[in-house]
C-alpha cells in the first residue's frame, strides 16, 4: 500500500505530496496492528477493509494528538480513547475478525 493509496482512499489530491513521507512511514505501522489485531497475515494481499483501516487510522492519528477523545476549556474536561492504539470503534471495526490460533 502505498502514499498514493491512501490519497485516493481519502480523496485527497494525488499531486499532493505533503504528507507522502508520513503516510509511508505509517502503512506499515498500521498494518502491523491490523495483523495483531486479526491474527492474519496481509504480505501477501489486503482486504478491503484492512486498506480503509490503513487510510481511516492515519487519517485519524494526524488529527489527533495524545489519545484525547475530547476536552473543554472552561472547568477542564478532558476524555481519552480507551483502546491500545487510540483510534475510534468505527475505525477498528473494518478490520476482519480474529482468526482463533491453537498452540
Amino acid at each position: 500500500m502505498t502514499a498514493d493509496d491512501i490519497k485516493l482512499l481519502l480523496n485527497i489530491d494525488i499531486l499532493n505530496v505533503s504528507k507522502d513521507a508520513y503516510y509511508d512511514a505509517m502503512v506499515p505501522i498500521l498494518l502491523e496492528v491490523a495483523e495483531d489485531k486479526t491474527n492474519r497475515d496481509f504480505s501477501v494481499t489486503i482486504p478491503g477493509g484492512v486498506k480503509l483501516f490503513i487510510a481511516r487510522g492515519i487519517q485519524y492519528l494526524d488529527g489527533v494528538k495524545s489519545g484525547i477523545a475530547s476536552k473543554s476549556i472552561g472547568d477542564l474536561s478532558l476524555s481519552y480513547v480507551n483502546n491500545p492504539m487510540g483510534l475510534p470503534n468505527d475505525i477498528m471495526g473494518l478490520l476482519p475478525r480474529a482468526l482463533v490460533k491453537f498452540v
